[in-house]
């Protein structure tokens, strides 16, 4: 056999990882190319050069797309060693990820680490050569915990190698794996394998017009080469019409298919429904069909597919064949017997699966099979899968209002995925939104609502906040929980649109939320108490309601903190308490991670990257935006809009781009960034000796306050006042600003309010205070602060 031609220096390069695997180090690396090209024909020839390894393979399958970490347990679910080598945390994540025991939803990547240490166990006995084609077909969980270990491969005598087509999904996953592209063969050599495969002589210039007419896909090529005949190949070389391979190979499977026998028909049929490769699956499936064991010999022997431990299509485009070319009854049948096949070997969510594709009709046992493998795939962090499964189990209901109930259930967990449009596209299959219970509309109005802000919907941002208060109401009298959890939404919309909202959303959202902590549990009483003295009250004098929230958000059981996340952020800020606004941040992103929450995620990275800039820790603050871009491009969505103007402001770029990038910023509704931004920009004057310009850009703020995020502006105002010659505007706010730290008794509100009045005071008490401001805030975390009063000091001296 000629394959793989034209692939040396693939080859090549694949055979020194695996001798650097026997040496002990670990190598990972992406084949990718189109369908076709050679990729699994390389992985093969890996395998076959890999003499004394460990070879532990996973295929993607498509229909396990979305069973979290079925590609995990695939590839690991076999290996016989002592994992109680393994830290206690990584053993735990990694049997829950395969189904061995119940538990919290694990970390993907604590799954990833959990692998990465059954390699080193195996590696120290063998070599290991992990094979994972078709990647684009593996479940979501699975791609990014082999990713992880992929990245991680150093001392390990192991050997990673994916194959997948070129799908944005897997490349934003497996990041940072080198990518070897498989791609047509050259010209020369697609000519040579044409000619080689070909029955009869080929005369070199037809195969030259073959090969310019269908390109050097080598499937393609040798699939036509046994399709066609020497002449049929020189006519088709003659005529303007295309060859049309795809179409062509198509056909050609199904008459290939309509030679075999009826019974290996059926035994196909039954393999490419199940597609898993699972032949004990298949075996018991067509056991119950009355098909014979051996009718899948034929298939094999006529090159359709390959049955070792495993059946693998030599194609997609032959598994198409197969299965589009049957009837729907027939499918229906064949996904019945493996339905059947599932429950027998204790694969109830596989089962499901397989019993949904059998009915043609409403079955309220099959859709509750699906809703509680749904509820299965969640708890393991698979939000996505979940909601494909509830969109089905939905289908497949009799009861509307279970039908919508199921819909709406769908589109929440798709919305904590990040999956925006999905989740809209769910609501919108509600067949009459306008006479739904009040239960129901409230979800359906709050999915929508809060993915304004993630979608970046500059009409719907401003009217957030209000939607989502309505819900509330519709909630209310009924569902507490979900009313509390609403007006928690309303206040975290309300926020990000900040002076962009309606006027008087504010002031009623307080109102309402302060209503709502008569009834409600502590818990949730002490966060409204805090949340609406911030909206009602002057700055600094709700503190004692902010800290007694603060304790309860401390105290709060794991399953609830996603509720509270920017409630969280919002008290510890007003408090001016950074370390514990730092240790909520960590636990919140923790817990979203764990519970594949990505859009919440993507909120806390967000805020993550405005509190490092608020500590002056711009490194810290460029990884949280990076984290942000990484995040929305694993969600599908671009990541070029994901900019963070005051981090432009305080690495350099120019003025005018910020001011322009300011300026989108508030015409998309984020009000709250693009305060942000004008503060950050502010110091930049600042910095550069633009006093003026920096006390212009702060005024209209100072005038009008906003909740805890204006005492974080003030101090810049009060420096920009007092360099730019408004003494008098600088010392009225730092009275105010005194009298604020002084309420809520920070150490950092106080060392800066300290360094605020040094500023404005007679000579012979300046360096005393800025002495103690020094003094005060070196015990602080927030070294931009303490930085600044050394700047401000050693000017003083200068002077």
């Amino acid at each position: 056999m000629v394959q793989p031609l034209g692939r040396a220096d693939e080859l090549d390069r694949l055979d020194r990882f695996i001798a650097a695997a026997r040496n002990g180090l670990g190598h990972a690396v992406v084949l990718r190319g189109e369908p076709g090209v050679g990729k699994s024909v390389l992985i093969e020839s890996m395998i076959g050069s890999a003499h004394g390894f460990r070879v532990l393979r996973s295929d993607g399958y498509e229909a396990e797309a979305n069973l979290p970490y079925s590609g995990v347990q695939r590839l690991v679910g076999s290996l016989e060693v002592d994992a109680t080598q393994l830290p206690e945390p990584e053993r735990d994540a990694l049997r829950v990820a395969l189904g061995i025991s119940v538990g919290a939803a694990p970390d993907r990547f604590l799954v990833g680490r959990a692998v990465l240490g059954l390699l080193a166990i195996v590696g120290r006995r063998r070599p290991v050569l992990c094979a994972v084609d078709d990647a684009q077909w593996l479940d979501r969980e699975s791609l990014d915990a082999l990713g992880f270990v992929a990245r991680r491969l150093h001392a390990e005598a192991a050997v990673v190698v994916f194959a997948a087509r070129a799908d944005d999904d897997v490349d934003i996953r497996l990041g940072g794996v080198p990518v070897l592209p498989v791609e047509e063969l050259a010209r020369p050599a697609a000519i040579e394998l044409l000619t080689y495969w070909v029955d009869g002589v080929l005369e070199p210039r037809v195969a030259a017009d073959v090969v310019d007419e269908v390109g050097g896909n080598p499937l393609v090529l040798t699939d036509l080469a046994r399709e066609l005949t020497a002449r049929q190949l020189m006519d088709s070389s003659f005529v303007p019409s295309p060859l049309g391979a795809g179409s062509r190979l198509e056909q050609f499977y199904r008459r290939t298919l309509e030679s075999l026998p009826d019974a290996s028909r059926e035994w196909i049929l039954v393999a490419a429904a199940e597609s898993t490769g699972d032949l004990k699956l298949v075996d018991r499936a067509t056991a119950l069909l009355d098909i014979d064991e051996s009718a899948g010999e034929a298939a094999d022997f006529a090159g359709l597919v390959v049955i070792d431990a495993a059946v693998r299509f030599r194609h997609p485009l032959v598994r198409a064949a197969v299965y589009g070319g049957a009837t729907a009854a027939a499918r229906r049948r064949v996904h019945g017997a493996l339905a059947q096949a599932a429950q027998a070997s204790g694969l109830i969510d596989v089962e499901a699966w397989h019993a949904a594709a059998a009915t043609a009709r409403p079955d309220a046992s099959v859709a509750q099979r699906l809703a509680n493998a749904a509820e299965r795939a969640a708890r393991r962090g698979g939000l996505i899968a979940g909601a494909s499964l509830l969109a089905r189990a939905a289908e497949l209901s009799e009861d509307p209002g279970l039908r919508d109930d199921r819909l709406l259930a769908g589109a929440e967990s798709a919305a904590a995925a990040g999956a925006a449009r999905f989740a809209f596209d769910l609501t919108d299959r509600i067949p009459d939104p306008a006479v739904l219970a009040p239960v129901a509309a409230g979800r359906r109005l709050f999915v929508r609502a809060s993915l304004a802000m993630f979608l970046g919907d500059p009409a719907a941002i401003p009217l957030a906040s209000n939607q989502l208060s309505a819900a509330a109401e519709l909630f209310h009298g009924h569902d507490s929980r979900r009313e509390h959890l609403a007006l928690l939404r309303a206040f975290d919309a309300a926020l990000a649109a900040e002076r962009s909202v309606a006027r008087g959303t504010f002031p009623e959202l307080g109102l309402r939320m302060r209503v709502a902590a008569t009834d409600a549990e502590p818990g949730i009483r002490a966060v409204f108490l805090g949340l609406c003295g911030l909206i009602l009250r002057p700055c600094g004098e709700a503190a004692a309601a902010n800290r007694a929230a603060v304790r309860m958000l401390a105290e709060l059981d794991d399953r609830h903190v996603l509720d509270f996340t920017v409630a969280g952020v919002v008290l510890t800020s007003a408090l001016w308490d950074e370390r514990a606004r730092n240790d909520w941040l960590d636990r919140s992103e923790r817990i979203a991670a764990r519970a594949g929450a990505l859009r919440e995620l993507d909120s806390l990275l967000w805020m993550r990257s405005l509190t490092d800039l608020d500590r002056g820790d711009v490194t810290a603050a460029g990884r949280a935006i990076a984290r942000v871009r990484e995040l929305r491009q694993a969600m599908g969505y671009p990541a070029e809009h994901v900019v963070n103007g005051a981090y432009l402001a305080w690495t350099g770029a120019p003025t005018p781009a910020i001011n322009q990038v300011a300026e989108l910023i508030l015409a998309g509704g984020f009000g709250g960034a693009h305060t942000a931004t004008i503060n950050a920009l502010a110091i930049r004057n600042m910095a550069e000796g633009r006093y003026q310009d920096a006390y212009d850009l702060l005024t209209p703020y100072e005038a009008d306050r906003f909740m805890q995020v204006t005492p974080h502006q003030l101090p810049e105002y009060i420096e920009a006042a007092a360099r730019a010659g408004h003494a008098a505007d600088a010392e009225r706010v730092t009275i105010e600003f005194v009298a604020f730290a002084d309420a809520i008794g920070s150490p950092w509100a106080r060392g800066v309010a300290v360094r605020c009045r040094a500023l404005i005071a007679p000579a012979q008490d300046a360096e005393q205070l800025y002495l103690a401001a020094l003094a005060a805030l070196t015990e602080t975390d927030t070294p931009i602060d303490l930085f600044r009063a050394h700047l401000l000091y050693g000017e003083w001296l200068r002077r």
